[in-house]
C-alpha cells in the first residue's frame, strides 16, 4: 500500500510540475506576441512592421495556394538534401579523421577556409559555377559538413579510453563498436551538433536563395514580398520556415535519440 501510495504521489507531483512547465511557457510566448502586437500598433505603419494578427491573416491568405507549399516544399526538400549529406559525410569524415590524425591535420585548412570565408562568397561562386537551382542544397552542405565534423571528432576524442581499450581487448567487431558504443558515447555532442547544424542550414540556405533567386524557393518568396512592400507576407513566410526547421530539427533529433542514444537506463533527450 505504502508503495502504490509513493508512486501515485509522485506521478500527481510529475504532472503538476509539467503542468506548470507549460504554463509558464504559454505566458512566455503570449508575452512576446502581445509586445510585438503593441508595438506594431505603436509604429502605426504596416510597411514597417505588422503584428502577429496580421501575421497570421497573411498566412491564411497563403496556405491555400498551391504555390506556397511548392515553395516551401523546394526550399526544404533542398535544405535537408544539403543538411543529410553534409551530416553523413561530416560524421564520417570525423570518424575517419578519429583514428587517423594525419586526416584531421589534411582537413583541418579546409575546415577554417570554410569557417572564416563569409557565406555571400561561397553563394557568388555558386552562381557562376552552376546557377542558382541548388544553390540551397550546397549552401546547408558547406555549413552542416564543418559543424557535425567538429561535434563528432570533439566526442569521439574526447571518450573514456578505458572504454575504447575494453572494447578492442573483448575483440568486438567494428560496426557493433560503432553502434553499440562509440555513437551512443558521442550522443550528447551529436545531438548539440544537429540542433544547431539544422537550424543553420535552413538559415544559410534562404539567405542563398534571396540573393541567388531560385524560382519556386522560400527565399525568392521573401524577395519578392520585399519588393512589393508586403511586410505581412515576409513575416508569413519567415514564420513558415522557424516552424519547418523546427519539425526537421525535432525530427532528426527524435530518430538520433532512437538509433543511438543511451541505453543504460539514463533517459533520452529530444
Amino acid at each position: 500500500m505504502t508503495f502504490m501510495y509513493n508512486r501515485q504521489f509522485m506521478r500527481k507531483q510529475s504532472n503538476s510540475m509539467a503542468a506548470k512547465e507549460i504554463r509558464k511557457k504559454l505566458f512566455v510566448i503570449l508575452f512576446w506576441l502581445a509586445l510585438w502586437q503593441g508595438l506594431s500598433v505603436l509604429v502605426g505603419n504596416a510597411i514597417l512592421l505588422v503584428g502577429p494578427v496580421e501575421t497570421l491573416y497573411a498566412l491564411r491568405r497563403l496556405v491555400p495556394e498551391v504555390r506556397f507549399w511548392e515553395e516551401v516544399a523546394g526550399t526544404a526538400g533542398k535544405v535537408l538534401g544539403g543538411f543529410a549529406l553534409g551530416g553523413l559525410s561530416g560524421i564520417v569524415c570525423a570518424g575517419i579523421g578519429y583514428r587517423f590524425r594525419i586526416v584531421r591535420e589534411i582537413l583541418a585548412p579546409f575546415l577554417s577556409v570554410i569557417r572564416s570565408v563569409p557565406i555571400v562568397s561561397f553563394v557568388i561562386l555558386l552562381l557562376i559555377w552552376q546557377g542558382s537551382g541548388r544553390i540551397s542544397f550546397f549552401i546547408s552542405l558547406m555549413v552542416v559538413f564543418p559543424i557535425l565534423y567538429g561535434n563528432t571528432l570533439n566526442g569521439l576524442l574526447g571518450m573514456s579510453d578505458e572504454l575504447v581499450q575494453a572494447a578492442k581487448l573483448l575483440q568486438v567487431s567494428l560496426p557493433e563498436r560503432i553502434f553499440g558504443i562509440y555513437l551512443p558515447e558521442i550522443y550528447p555532442e551529436m545531438k548539440s551538433g544537429l540542433e544547431l547544424a539544422i537550424g543553420m542550414g535552413f538559415k544559410s540556405g534562404i539567405a542563398a536563395e534571396v540573393i541567388g533567386q531560385p524560382v519556386g524557393s522560400i527565399g525568392n518568396a521573401l524577395y519578392q514580398s520585399k519588393i512589393f512592400l508586403e511586410t505581412n507576407a515576409v513575416l508569413a513566410y519567415t514564420f513558415t520556415a522557424i516552424c519547418v526547421s523546427w519539425i526537421a530539427e525535432k525530427f532528426f533529433v527524435f530518430l538520433w535519440s532512437r538509433f543511438f542514444g543511451r541505453r543504460d537506463g539514463s533517459k533520452l533527450d529530444g
